[in-house]
């Protein structure tokens, strides 16, 4: 038996970790509000790497940590729409597959 954490363990820590890093930064409300937004639609490796740079911020807090932050962000938000448009494709071909075996 190993001691190693469930996938929710892992989930709840890496959420638990990015709330006391958003808390504990200097970004405006609205950016943290936004941030917290996407969090439930990101995979564990993008809210991995949001805590990365949220932890980068907080230790540095300087603007060029910030710049860091919105690329992070932005390099994230393309991950995220890559994927949905994958799944979007995939979806639509696996419908137009069953459409074509229906008489």
């Amino acid at each position: 038996m190993t001691n190693e954490p469930s996938p929710d363990q892992d989930l709840q820590n890496v959420g638990q970790r990015l709330a006391l890093l958003l808390v504990a930064s200097d970004l405006p409300d609205e950016v943290k509000k936004s941030v917290a937004a996407m969090v439930p639609e990101m995979s564990l490796p993008q809210m991995d790497q949001l805590a990365g740079i949220l932890e980068r911020l907080v230790s540095d807090g300087s603007n060029a940590e910030l710049e860091s932050f919105r690329a992070g962000l932005q390099s994230i938000q393309q991950g995220f729409d890559a994927e949905e448009q994958a799944i979007k494709k995939k979806a639509s071909d696996q419908l137009d597959a069953i459409k074509n075996h229906i008489p």
